[in-house]
């Protein structure tokens, strides 16, 4: 009579864990404001403990997202969501770009000659960055016309630097600003980034 042998199953643990606030921040990167804001705009896989204690899921170091009721990886038939991983993992980046990680050059003069040399961004940028960020870049001394230099603090340049590149790495150029009112970097929502990918397509294929 033949042997038969007996298959041990193997377990895989696909299941999210629910973690309170501040140590699904700690395990994630992302900051406990960031998990707020996403629990209340129905991003995230998100309940309340026995406690009372609010809790997020986490699986593999990952917040649990969730959009139009599928769960962050998942797919549609008609592909609309091929690219939120895309926008999961860049949204966790730009959370994890923080001021306090360029504090070392607070109240350091910078040109905006010196920071286009430094930080690899164009001067119209840098100047465009001025305008419409005047809550996030410090001016230290203003231009006082022709021929006078503007004088920025480096830490607020190196901290919006850090954003426009992550965002650039990613395809995201222009069109959506780089921190949001409180200074924070501005998530990307899922349609802003696809826009972006199509349209980089298109240009590659023409």
């Amino acid at each position: 009579m033949a042997q038969v042998e007996t298959l041990q199953p193997t377990i895989v643990n696909t299941l999210p864990a629910f973690l309170p606030l501040a140590e699904a921040a700690l395990v994630t990167g992302l900051d406990v404001e960031t998990l707020h804001n996403w629990i209340s705009q129905g991003k995230v896989i998100a309940g309340t403990l026995p406690g009372g204690e609010i809790a997020v899921a986490v699986r593999d170091g990952k917040v649990v997202m969730l959009e139009n009721g599928l769960a962050n990886g998942q797919a549609t038939g008609n592909g609309e969501h091929e690219h939120e991983g895309d926008v999961f993992e860049l949204n966790v980046q730009l959370s994890r770009i923080k001021r306090e990680n360029f504090k070392h050059l607070e109240g350091h003069p910078i040109t905006v000659s010196e920071a286009h040399q430094r930080y690899k961004v164009s001067r119209n940028t840098i100047l465009a960055w001025v305008n419409l960020y005047p809550h996030v870049v410090k001016v230290l001394v203003p231009s006082k016309g022709r021929g006078s230099r503007m004088f920025l603090d480096e830490a607020s340049i190196a901290y919006l630097a850090a954003i426009h590149k992550t965002r650039k790495a990613f395809g995201v150029r222009s069109g959506v600003p780089l921190v949001d009112e409180k200074g924070h970097p501005y998530l990307i929502k899922h349609p802003s980034l696809s826009r972006v990918r199509r349209r980089k397509a298109l240009e590659q294929a023409g």
